[in-house]
């Protein structure tokens, strides 16, 4: 799939709709970006439940900002751009807890989001007597 930088902003259809999670996230990406050439290769199934869109997302972004030295103003603010990307882009309206996991997440620990105002937390669980509970109120 190859695409024009000023073209970022029309999804694409059809067979290549895929690349719309790329394409979104050079679309929503803080800084000018110089023309550049990537290849993504993956050997996640589309649709495997494992946070893949919003890790592939990421990546980008991040390869973005190695590309141009310019970091997003957060943490934050890149998992929204990417969650943006999706909107955008793919067509998911999706909730924030997959980008901001893929940005934020620290081996050995938990994330605990607060959605209501966009607070993360990592949570060590290095204690092996602790247990997790998980609650929607």
């Amino acid at each position: 799939m190859t695409f024009d930088l000023s073209d970022a902003e029309r999804p694409e259809q059809g067979d290549t709709a895929w690349a719309n999670y790329a394409k979104g996230v050079v679309h929503h990406f803080h800084a000018k970006l110089e023309p550049f050439d990537a290849v993504i290769l993956g050997s996640v199934p589309l649709g495997g439940g494992v946070s893949s869109s919003a890790s592939l997302e990421v990546a980008v972004y991040t390869m973005l900002e190695e590309l141009t030295s310019s970091r997003a103003e957060s943490e934050k603010h890149k998992a929204l751009a990417c969650q943006a990307a999706e909107h955008s882009h793919a067509g998911m309206p999706c909730g924030i807890m997959d980008q901001f996991i893929s940005v934020m997440g620290k081996a050995g620990s938990a994330l605990m989001i607060d959605c209501r105002d966009l607070a993360a937390t990592s949570v060590p669980l290095a204690d092996p007597a602790m247990s997790v509970l998980i609650t929607n109120r």
